[in-house]
């Protein structure tokens, strides 16, 4: 199974295909049809579909691992969970709201309850049910939500780390959203002075962050700062 990750990681989905399925074949011969390793190859069987962005498959795919997940692991077990996570995250990808909500609430409870909440995984499912609410303009639950979410990612993963500094970016935007503009903009600006020491002033998430801050500035009047930033984008 190793090589077919590998493959997978190089983006040869073939190559990979052709390995995983070998791999599989012979953990079902020791393990059986259901046993966890050989429920693992075909996970990444299945992932070979949304590489290769044939989505609707993927998702029908994804649903009957589920099933077989939940009768022969249990709910509570970590592949189930992710599963359920990934599913929910799709949703949420695809505008689906509605069906992605209930997901993302589940595999957070889950995480939440088996490894803590000071814990990676359950940062990023909270994380997805935090850009969900604020799809929905429940920007008020974002706002309680995205400061938790931060605060876990600063200690799993450092505060220069893409996905932190991604979740920053987000918190002051949604302050905004909810009107408190002092604590957006001194959120925004530790977020621009970050992307700038790690990814570079001209990296279009530097650029990113720095419109919106100017907007902030303009918004607050502060019409010299607004000039200032705004003339990195150009």
């Amino acid at each position: 199974m190793t090589i077919g990750k590998a493959y997978r990681r190089l983006g040869r989905p073939d190559d990979a295909e052709a390995h995983l399925a070998r791999a599989g074949e012979l953990y079902t011969s020791v393990f059986g049809e259901r046993g966890e390793q050989t429920l693992l190859c075909r996970m990444e069987r299945i992932a070979i579909l949304s590489d290769r962005a044939e989505f609707a498959a993927w998702e029908e795919a994804m649903l009957e691992m589920l099933d077989v997940q939940r009768e022969t692991l249990g709910g509570e077990h970590e592949q189930t969970i992710a599963t359920i996570n990934n599913l929910g995250a799709s949703l949420l990808s695809q505008g689906r709201f509605d069906e992605a909500e209930p997901l993302i609430e589940s595999a957070l409870q889950s995480r939440t309850r088996l490894l803590g909440e000071r814990n990676g995984h359950t940062a990023t499912t909270m994380n997805n049910l935090a850009v969900l609410y604020g799809y929905t303009g429940r920007h008020a639950d974002a706002a309680e939500l995205l400061p938790r979410v931060l605060g876990i990612l600063k200690e799993v993963n450092g505060e220069s780390h893409p996905q932190t500094l991604q979740t920053m970016t987000n918190l002051g935007v949604t302050y905004s959203h909810v009107g408190r503009l002092d604590e957006a903009i001194q959120t925004l600006e530790r977020a621009l002075e970050l992307h700038r020491t790690t990814l570079g002033e001209r990296h279009r998430a530097t650029l990113a962050v720095a419109g919106s801050l100017a907007s902030l500035y303009g918004r607050d009047g502060r019409r010299e700062d607004q000039e200032r930033i705004g003339d990195l984008g150009q």
